[in-house]
C-alpha cells in the first residue's frame, strides 16, 4: 500500500490550523490495510536564549488513505538544554510493526534522581483498527518491557552535577553508558514487577516502598514474558562487560556546562 504522505501533511497542518515547517520523518507498514507515519512540524525563533518549536505527530491512515487517528506525542521547546548530547532533543522509531518508541532527555528525573539529565522512552501501540493507545509501565527502564532490546539502549548521554554545579553553569560530568548500578536497577525493576520477593535488605527495602509492588513469589521465572527473560540475560552480558572494561565504556569527563537562566 502507497500513501500520499505530502496529502495528509497537507490535511493535518490544517487540522492543527498550523503554519510551521513540516516534514515527514518515518513510516510504517502496520497492517494489509493500515499504514502510520510520523510529521514534524517545527519552527525557530529569538529570545533571551533562542529556541526550537518542534511538535510530532502519529498519523494513522487506511488503505484508501484516509485519516484513521492523529494524535501529538512531542511538543517541546529546545532551548540547547543537552547541546552536550545529541543534536536533537526526541528521537522516534518503530521498534516493531504496531509500536512506536519515543527517547528525550529529562532533566532532574524526579523518579531517578541519580543523573541530572538521561534519556526517557515513551511508547504508543497502534492497535489493529488504527487506535492509538498510549503505553504505560511501573518501571523507570520500560524499554525493558515492550520489546527485546540490544546493547545500543546502554549507550547514550548521561549528566550528573558536581559539588561546585550550578543551576545554569559549571562543571558537569557526562557519561556515555550506564553503570552497574543502574544495569542492577533496571533488573530487578523487572523481577519486582511480577512480585519476587527480594533476598537483598537493600532490594527489598526499595521496593517495599512502591505501592506496585507486592512480594509474593520466591521465584518468578514462570511468570516473566519471553521479553524481559531475553532482556535480562542483555542486562547481565552488559553488566559482565562493565566488570571489565567499565572505565572505558562509561568514559566520564567534566565539561563546562551554561545555558542563558
Amino acid at each position: 500500500m502507497k500513501f500520499k504522505s505530502e496529502t495528509l501533511i497537507a490535511a493535518v497542518k490544517e487540522w492543527l490550523d498550523d503554519e510551521s515547517k513540516s516534514e515527514t520523518s518515518i513510516s510504517q507498514q502496520v497492517s494489509n490495510t493500515i499504514s502510520a507515519f510520523v510529521t514534524s512540524f517545527y519552527e525557530e525563533g529569538i529570545d533571551g536564549r533562542g529556541y526550537n518549536l518542534n511538535r510530532k505527530n502519529l498519523v494513522v491512515v487506511n488503505e484508501s488513505n484516509e485519516l484513521v487517528a492523529s494524535e501529538e506525542i512531542v511538543w517541546f521547546y529546545e532551548y540547547n538544554e543537552y547541546y552536550f548530547c545529541q543534536p536533537e532533543f526526541s528521537r522516534i522509531t518503530f521498534v516493531n510493526d504496531s509500536v512506536i518508541e519515543e527517547i528525550r532527555y529529562a532533566m532532574e528525573n524526579t523518579e531517578y534522581d541519580k543523573y541530572r539529565s538521561m534519556p526517557t522512552y515513551n511508547y504508543t501501540l497502534i492497535e489493529s483498527d488504527g487506535r492509538l493507545t498510549p503505553l504505560s509501565s511501573n518501571r523507570i527502564f520500560d524499554f525493558t518491557k515492550y520489546h527485546v532490546i540490544d546493547t545500543s539502549y546502554f549507550r547514550d548521554c548521561f549528566s550528573q552535577v558536581t559539588p561546585d554545579t550550578e543551576k545554569y553553569s559549571g562543571p558537569i560530568a557526562v557519561t556515555d553508558h550506564y553503570d552497574i548500578e543502574d544495569l542492577d536497577f533496571m533488573r530487578n525493576e523487572i523481577f519486582a514487577e511480577y512480585g519476587y520477593r527480594f533476598k537483598s535488605d537493600k532490594w527489598e527495602k526499595y521496593f517495599s516502598g512502591k505501592r506496585c509492588y507486592s512480594p509474593q513469589h520466591d521465584n518468578v521465572d514462570d511468570l516473566m514474558s519471553d521479553i524481559d527473560k531475553q532482556n535480562v540475560q542483555t542486562i547481565l552480558s552488559v553488566k559482565a562487560l562493565l566488570e571489565e572494561n567499565g572505565e572505558r565504556m562509561i568514559n566520564q569527563r567534566i565539561i563546562e556546562f551554561g545555558m542563558a537562566g
